[in-house]
């Protein structure tokens, strides 16, 4: 027989505001937003730096 039965069955019902603070959805997409915040500036420096090298300029020459 199951240990601490009774408590079990006369605990409250969860809820649906606790099951959605339990899945953290907050947190969650602000990770994802970062990433993507992270992700779209890692591609877009990349590819700045092969399209100069495609035309042929250097850095020391798009400085001055």
């Amino acid at each position: 027989m199951k240990k601490n039965a009774v408590a079990r069955m006369t605990a409250p019902k969860e809820t649906a505001g606790t099951r959605f603070r339990k899945l953290n959805i907050l947190p969650r997409f602000l990770c994802l937003l970062l990433a993507l915040v992270v992700w779209l500036a890692v591609v877009n420096i990349k590819d700045k730096q092969t399209s100069d090298d495609k035309n042929g300029v250097t850095a020391s020459e798009q400085s001055e």
